[in-house]
């Protein structure tokens, strides 16, 4: 009896990790019998994504070698190497048929802020885009995203009866004082992750990060784009880092064409394309030639 039950649990073990690993996996159509190699992006020239089964992603070429030669499997410069693409690496417009009767307007589905824990649903691919400006709210879950052009200046707040203004600053400090001052917010830094901070409350540091792909700056208090704070953090794995709410990248400690890919608390290694090199300045793949390698800087070190 024991033994059918130790059976059907492990058939049930079975299922629940397939179940899981279908979930987390990138599905791309046109990688089917082609592992192990880059093919084009249908949604632009300068796009391309690498075939790994489960671990398959798409990324993009960087402003020098924009293009993506699936042919010579690396970023090109010439245009000439996209195929159903303008001269912006963009797809071709199709050709465009009259109709007679009015199309209905299609809906627009809004944009909603999902939980940050894993949920059943598929993880899209990670993609570095401009982040939209989301409003903050007082709790663990608290984002905070940057304008076009951060600023410096506190921020100032009118009411319209008195017409009296308010200003508030905000103070990085190592720990929280006992006392709040409502104009004087005060931020603590994370140790181990560059997306991860606190806020004072009471004397106590509430836990709070910033949204995707986003880190927080100590000189400003505000979450800004990693290439504008240059968070360089030595404490802390990569596993230790990916929590349940980041998205974030990672250079590769000892191999420069590898680097880690933080999605909701799930860590995988990543891979550049052939001759090019994970830039843990800009968080990018660029030419070998021309990346920042973090193990020139580990080496640098010692």
């Amino acid at each position: 009896m024991s033994s059918a039950i130790n059976r059907v649990c492990f058939v049930a073990l079975v299922i629940l990790l397939c179940s899981c690993r279908f979930i987390l996996a990138d599905f791309f159509q046109g990688c089917e019998n082609r592992e192990n190699t880059y093919i084009a992006s249908d949604k632009s020239c300068t796009s391309y994504i690498y075939c790994f089964g489960d671990e398959s992603f798409e990324g993009d070429c960087d402003d020098d070698t924009p293009y993506f030669s699936e042919t010579d499997q690396t970023c090109d410069t010439d245009p000439a190497v996209c195929k159903d693409f303008n001269q912006d690496g963009e797809p071709n417009a199709p050709e465009e048929n009259p109709v007679s009767s009015s199309a209905a307007p299609s809906s627009t589905l809004a944009s909603t802020v999902s939980s940050v824990r894993p949920s059943n649903s598929t993880i899209s691919t990670f993609a570095s885009t401009s982040p939209t400006t989301l409003s903050t709210t007082l709790s663990s879950t608290f984002f905070t995203t940057p304008s076009s052009t951060p600023s410096t200046t506190p921020s100032t707040t009118k009411t319209s009866s008195t017409q009296t203004t308010t200003t508030t600053s905000a103070t990085v400090v190592n720990s929280c004082p006992s006392d709040d001052d409502p104009s004087n917010i005060v931020f603590l830094q994370d140790s181990k992750a560059c997306s991860d901070y606190y806020m004072c409350y009471h004397g106590q540091p509430l836990p709070m990060h910033c949204s995707p792909t986003l880190h927080f700056d100590i000189n400003t208090s505000k979450c800004d784009y990693p290439q504008n704070v240059k968070c360089q953090l030595d404490n802390g794995s990569p596993r230790d880092k990916c929590q349940a709410h980041t998205v974030d990248v990672y250079p590769h400690p000892l191999n420069c064409n590898y680097y880690y890919m933080c999605k909701f608390g799930y860590l995988m290694v990543m891979q550049c394309p052939p001759n090019m090199g994970w830039d843990y300045t800009v968080n990018a793949c660029v030419l070998r030639s021309k990346a920042k390698c973090y193990t020139n800087l580990e080496e640098s070190k010692k």
